[in-house]
């Protein structure tokens, strides 16, 4: 390693992020400044190696600057932050309200870097101790390979995940004040899309006649990080439905799409493939499209890279894409508060490939330019020269990458960071093969990678690697298999199911197929002991309190459990039709020929959990004041119970259940009100249901609905949408709709019913549906039923 006093030393450190997005970050960083003339090292920041390395190039080299993104060091190297005669920069790539905790430990000579010119705003304002804040802007990395304009064959492009916008906040009557506050931010952001998070505050606050300091306004602030995501996907949430609901086809990448439920979903085409591979998509792609994640003066890295790939741009506007760019020369603008003008838009831009492909060279131009990560590190290498004293003077000649030796790290800290990058590479690799578009450079790499990691562990540690097809042999040897695997973003499926496997060996083999479900539960419970218990919330304390006492978990704490555990007495039988039946409010409700009396008892037992006023999953809890005469439909009626409890109050009832067994028990239970209720068999479906499922919006016609109950295992989001006509156009209508069966249902459901003009409420308490068919760590205390209404 050379050590020439005037060699001017660059330590970047990586770390974990979005679809490597830091990683991916730092990498560039580093190639930017060795053109400039200056020596690198990545040091990975999760790494246990990690302080090994940094204090042995602190005592063999002299280090000009470190470097992180999201002031990484702040976490992983406290103590660099006292050494002055380093300068740190830290860029950070997202507000500042997500990185309270670390911008409090900063010293005030570090260098930040903000990507919106507002986030710079902010910090000025209320961290007036940081004195060298500056604004540079994200860039991006185009595609290797781009197709002729022309030759493209993706119409739309969206690279980014979805997550269904689930509001952090609800109104309550009895909301305290910090979380109306959380809720009147969020209401102003979903409100107003070019409004930013912090000014939402302030006149919150101001509306309130409330005053708070620089520092408690800044804590204040980073309390609304939930708010704050939540306002960025319900945008992005809208914008794809608004195209979906028009007809345009999008071709999406990323995590989560499947969770999307919308009218004109066949129009979304999501596409398999991680980082890697959306990226080169975007050389086949001729309009790429993008939503800025927050940022109200800043640019974005998706339209970097579009541009550098040849595609147009299709954007929502911020401060800075409006001083910096022409809408229709280098790209093209839409608002968010006029979405609905987003489909011909796009439309036009399909009509008129002449105009698009001239958009998109005139917008490759200017990015070429002005744009590239080479212009920030510019930026950066500057702000590192003034904190010298010196004049940027960049060097012609390029520098070069600075190692620290395998000999001087622990023999175990080389089989880890070995094991890391190589299951990066085989993941990547992995990735890019599945989807049709690995070339031989990258085989050679990844086999490049392999022969030297070889190496470097015989020489270092005695290890032989054999082949790719060995990893697992590989990793088990490192003895840190759980580590190096959560650490490792994509692992192979293969090796990611064997790991989750082992990591179940003490409960029982074959956990998660359903083969012992007393061990599953037992899992379960052991698995929530560790989840839940920082958890404060009073709902969850009721299921604490079975933790502690080692009690084996079911679907409802075990204080309602216990008023159940012995059989239910009063069982009936009535020998006229060879039926058991049981007594609800006076009334009989009757079970099905095939069953037995256990299993009658059982079902019986379940069901007074479930309906049991202190369960999470009791219907008759919350707002359900039903009137004399109304129309109400029990989708999912199974037995009966909930049209039977409100049949008083029905001009007519539509009971319907895919499951024929139940048709002559209701025979039997609704024979006193034959007149007024309807019973339908068979698979309730959405929108674009096939023609042997039925939808609500079929049975009901032209017709009213009044009270529409929902809990059919799962498929409620489905049944909503083939409600949409019903839904949309009743003048009062209320729902309580199951939610408990996916970790998404809740979120989905609550959206479906406020695009339609609903209020939604969530029931108080917690329900555990245990799936035994899915691994044991999915499962989770969710909300049982989400209540909603329309006046």
């Amino acid at each position: 390693m050379e050590t020439g006093m005037e060699q001017r030393n660059i330590v970047l450190v990586s770390g974990s992020g979005v679809y490597g997005a830091v990683s991916k970050y730092i990498t560039e960083f580093a190639a930017a400044f060795r053109e400039l003339g200056y020596h690198t090292v990545i040091l990975d920041g999760n790494l246990k190696s990690f302080r090994d390395k940094y204090r042995y190039l602190k005592e063999h080299i002299s280090i000009y600057a470190l470097v992180d993104c999201q002031a990484m060091v702040a976490d992983v190297l406290p103590e660099c932050l006292e050494d002055s005669s380093v300068p740190r920069v830290h860029y950070l790539c997202d507000h500042p309200l997500y990185l309270y905790e670390r911008l409090e430990r900063l010293n005030e000579s570090d260098i930040i870097l903000n990507v919106d010119a507002r986030h710079t705003a902010y910090l000025k304002k209320y961290y007036p101790r940081l004195e060298r804040v500056a604004y540079v802007p994200l860039s991006g990395t185009g595609a290797d390979i781009q197709k002729p304009y022309q030759n493209r064959e993706i119409g739309l492009l969206f690279t980014g995940s979805y997550w269904v916008p689930q509001m952090p906040v609800h109104k309550t009557a009895e909301m305290g004040f910090a979380d109306s506050v959380k809720w009147s931010v969020q209401t102003m952001l979903t409100g107003n899309p070019y409004l930013s998070v912090e000014d939402a505050l302030e006149k919150v606050l101001e509306s309130c006649q409330v005053t708070v300091g620089r520092e408690e306004f800044a804590a204040i602030l980073s309390e609304l990080s939930g708010v704050e995501f939540y306002a960025r996907e319900y945008y992005r949430d809208r914008m794809i439905r608004t195209l979906l609901k028009a007809g345009v086809d999008v071709w999406v990448y990323g995590n989560g799409w499947e969770k999307l439920l919308c009218p004109g979903r066949e129009h979304l085409h999501v596409m398999d493939g991680g980082a890697e591979v959306a990226r080169r998509a975007l050389g086949e792609a001729k309009i790429v499209l993008n939503i800025m994640p927050g940022f109200k003066a800043g640019f974005q890295e998706r339209i970097a890279a579009a541009m550098l790939s040849g595609a147009v741009v299709v954007t929502d506007i911020s401060d800075y894409l409006k001083e910096n760019f022409s809408n229709g020369k280098e790209m093209v603008f839409y608002e968010l508060d006029h979405l609905e003008e987003l489909p011909s838009i796009i439309q036009s831009l399909q009509e008129n490939p002449v105009r698009s492909e001239k958009i998109a060279e005139n917008g490759k131009r200017v990015a070429q330019k002005q744009h590239t990560w080479m212009q920030r590190v510019i930026q950066m290498a500057e702000q590192i020269e003034v904190y010298h004293g010196k004049t940027a003077d960049f060097e012609a000649n390029a520098g070069g990458e600075l190692t620290v030796p395998l000999c001087e790290l622990r023999e175990s800290y080389v089989v880890e960071e070995i094991g890391v990058r190589l299951s990066e590479e085989i993941s990547r690799l992995n990735d890019l093969e599945h989807c049709g578009c690995a070339v031989q450079e990258d085989v050679d790499r990844l086999t490049g990678y392999l022969r030297e990691w070889e190496k470097q562990l015989r020489e270092r540690c005695g290890y032989r690697f054999f082949s790719g097809n060995n990893l697992e042999v590989f990793l088990a040897d490192c003895g840190s298999v759980r580590q190096l695997l959560l650490m490792a973003d994509g692992m192979l499926c293969g090796i990611r199911e064997k790991y989750d496997a082992a990591a179940l060996e003490e409960f029982a083999s074959g956990l998660g197929a359903g083969e012992n479900r007393l061990l599953y539960q037992k899992a379960v419970t052991r698995l929530f002991k560790e989840r839940y218990k920082e958890k404060e919330d009073p709902w969850i304390k009721l299921w604490k309190q079975d933790l502690e006492a080692g009690t084996i978990l079911q679907s409802c704490p075990g204080a309602v459990c216990a008023r159940y555990e012995q059989a239910v007495s009063g069982l009936l039988y009535d020998a006229s039709c060879d039926m058991f039946y049981v007594m609800i409010d006076g009334k009989p409700l009757y079970y099905p020929q095939e069953f037995s009396d256990e299993q009658v008892l059982e079902r019986y037992r379940k069901l007074c959990e479930e309906q049991d006023r202190e369960s999470a999953h009791c219907y008759r809890n919350g707002n359900l004041q039903i009137p004399d005469g109304a129309v109400i439909m029990d989708a999912g009626a199974a037995e009966g119970y909930f049209a039977l409890t409100v049949i008083e109050h029905a001009s007519r009832v539509y009971l319907t259940d895919r499951d024929e067994r139940w048709n002559a028990a209701w025979q039997k239970t609704f024979a006193p009100y034959r007149d007024k209720v309807v019973f339908l068999h068979g698979v309730l479906g959405g929108s674009e249901a096939e023609c042997d499922v039925m939808t609500i919006d079929d049975i009901i016609g032209t017709g009213r609905l009044d009270f529409l109950k929902v809990d059919v295992g799962g498929a409620e989001q489905e049944v909503l949408l083939g409600s949409q006509k019903v839904l949309g156009n009743a003048a009062a209508m209320r729902c309580v709709v199951a939610a408990y069966h996916t970790h998404e249902s809740e979120a989905q459901i609550e959206h479906i019913l406020r695009e339609n003009g609903f209020q939604t409420d969530r029931a108080d308490g917690y329900f555990l549906h245990m799936d035994y068919e899915k691994p044991v760590w999915e499962n989770e205390l969710r909300h049982a039923l989400v209540w909603a209404e329309r006046n």
